[in-house]
């Protein structure tokens, strides 16, 4: 009768570790989970409010209406280097668009433009035809963040500029 007791006690107790156990790594999942979502959330909120400076920025805006990609080229390498000295952003880079859709400065390769993007790139032609920015996670070459604001002159769409983040300062 003791042992049965015993065997009976021992596995109770078993059972009820093995349950608490269970709770203890499902709050943690959960919670690993929370945080996940909101530092994505977090770089959401940041690349869009980069977006949108860049789209209202006045330097931006003479330089597409001067056609000068150059200046924008500059005008973006500026702001890339305040980001680094004020603070921990991570890899970003930045695209600017031209009214038709054509990567039109790249801030990762000077020489790169001119390919025409609306064929596959949905978030673009969104932006175009709403004139309303648009943040997503979209795999391209790599699995990253975009948002994109449109560039208005005079309430007509010029362009757009995207601010493209990834997901190492997350991971870290």
């Amino acid at each position: 009768m003791l042992v049965l007791t015993l065997g009976g006690s021992i596995y109770t107790l078993r059972q009820m570790n093995q349950t608490i156990h269970q709770e203890s790594m499902e709050k943690q999942v959960e919670a690993a989970l929370w945080q996940a979502q909101e530092a994505i959330e977090s770089r959401k909120r940041t690349a869009l409010s980069i977006s949108l400076i860049l789209s209202n920025s006045p330097s931006i805006l003479k330089a597409y209406e001067d056609s000068n990609r150059e200046a924008v080229f500059e005008e973006v390498h500026k702001y890339l280097e305040s980001m680094k000295t004020f603070g921990d952003f991570g890899q970003v880079d930045i695209q600017f668009h031209t009214k038709d859709l054509e990567a039109w400065v790249r801030s990762w390769d000077k020489r790169s433009f001119g390919m025409p993007l609306s064929g596959f790139r949905k978030g673009l032609v969104h932006v175009k035809k709403s004139q309303t920015p648009y943040v997503s996670i979209e795999l391209g070459k790599r699995l990253n963040i975009k948002a994109i604001s449109p560039i208005l002159l005079k309430d007509d769409f010029i362009g757009s500029v995207e601010v493209i983040v990834g997901f190492e300062a997350i991971s870290q």
